[in-house]
């Protein structure tokens, strides 16, 4: 039986510090060595490389290429495993490592669970954001798979840690037998004597990439101060003179964001915006509190996970701030930010759970149907008492 690797069964991410894992294999020889990235030469000559003679290697430097840092590479290897022998704990198991088959093991070094459990493997950052965005717990997500009846079970394992059904965004190449840092291409040939052959290379530009897909996604932009105060535009019908009454205002234009369509709530802002000069500077200026609601409403564009909190470095979200230029930026993805990339593909896996899967009975198949939690905005705009394995 050879060796594999188990990756994370939410984001298909490595379990491994990602960044040390990804300087030795970039700093690998053509003989498979890993080299020290301070002495081996760089960049590497035709033939020098993993890759076969003839086949591309990296020509930007290692810094440009393993440009994560040393906190994203360490949040990857912050995993533990998810299953009822550890119920006093909330389901999770101390930190875990790999051992060299792949196999799990605790760090109290018990290893005789694994063939009495089944059990999810899991980044805890990405359990915590899981669980936070779907308002379940790690034993209503092991429940939802695992319990007795559960049709989930009906298919098994496939023994990489994978969940059946889900698309892991960007990861579809890259869990092979070991995480691909650079995806493995395969390319047919002939030798001298005319023998077809199939040489195995890495694509030195599918590591572009790499780098935001292992970019910690608990690091958030901040909103900027709100614009400076100046008079506002008079009102121009008085028919309109109720609207300059604050207090009225807000509930009006808290009214419009629909909690179970967003984007109509989008659209009919911004065409108030559109209405006069009035509308739109209370739009902009003097009613963030709006646009802070619509942030929460979509979620992952602010903290939920006490990791995200103590990465924004605040008690509180103030309604004072550029609401508005912060959710036109992040639902633009302007600018494109490598942890905000990887942060919506999070939620986009999140969405998946929540919607589940299901299928009719047909000839040749089973009534099959699986589905846990739901999309929910905080219920407080202020850090969660932090669960024990999330400390």
């Amino acid at each position: 039986m050879g060796c594999f690797d188990v990756y994370c069964s939410f984001c298909a991410g490595p379990l491994e510090d990602a960044r040390s894992c990804w300087l030795s294999f970039i700093a690998t020889d053509a003989d498979g060595i890993p080299q020290p990235c301070d002495e081996i030469p760089w960049p590497p000559a035709d033939g020098k490389w993993l890759n076969p003679p003839g086949y591309p290697v990296p020509a930007a430097s290692i810094k440009e290429i393993v440009c994560i840092s040393t906190e994203d590479g360490k949040y990857w290897d912050a995993w533990s495993c998810v299953a009822p022998m550890w119920d006093k704990n909330g389901w999770v198991s101390p930190d875990c490592v790999q051992n060299g088959y792949g196999a799990a093991i605790a760090s109290d070094g018990s290893t005789a669970w694994r063939d009495a459990e089944r059990y999810l493997h899991i980044h805890r950052g990405c359990l915590s954001f899981l669980c936070r965005r779907l308002s379940i717990t790690p034993q209503i997500l092991w429940e939802s798979l695992y319990k007795d009846g559960s049709d989930y079970r009906k298919y098994g394992e496939a023994g990489n840690g994978l969940l059946y059904h889900l698309d892991y965004y960007g990861m579809k190449e890259r869990c092979g037998q070991t995480f691909q840092y650079a995806v493995e291409r395969f390319t047919e040939s002939e030798d001298a004597e005319g023998k077809s052959t199939v040489d195995r290379w890495f694509d030195p530009e599918s590591m572009m990439e790499t780098a935001w897909l292992l970019t910690r996604p608990s690091c958030l932009p901040m909103p900027a101060e709100s614009p400076a105060p100046k008079e506002p535009p008079t009102i121009d019908a008085a028919c309109m003179s109720v609207l300059g009454v604050f207090e009225l205002m807000d509930l009006i234009l808290l009214a419009t964001i629909n909690d179970e369509d967003l984007s109509i709530g989008l659209r009919t802002l911004f065409a108030l915006g559109q209405v006069n000069r009035f509308l739109h500077d209370a739009l902009t200026r003097s009613h963030q509190a709006v646009w802070l609601r619509l942030a929460a409403l979509h979620g992952w564009m602010l903290p939920c996970t006490p990791a995200d909190w103590r990465e924004w470095g605040v008690t509180e979200l103030d309604p004072r701030l550029d609401w508005y230029s912060f959710v036109l930026a992040n639902l633009k993805m302007q600018p494109v930010s490598d942890s905000l990339k990887n942060r919506r593909r999070m939620e986009r896996m999140c969405e998946q759970f929540a919607k589940g899967k299901k299928q009719l009975a047909s000839d040749g198949s089973v009534k099959w149907k699986w589905q846990v939690g739901r999309l929910c905005m905080p219920s407080r705009l202020t850090p969660p008492v932090a669960w024990a394995w999330e400390t």
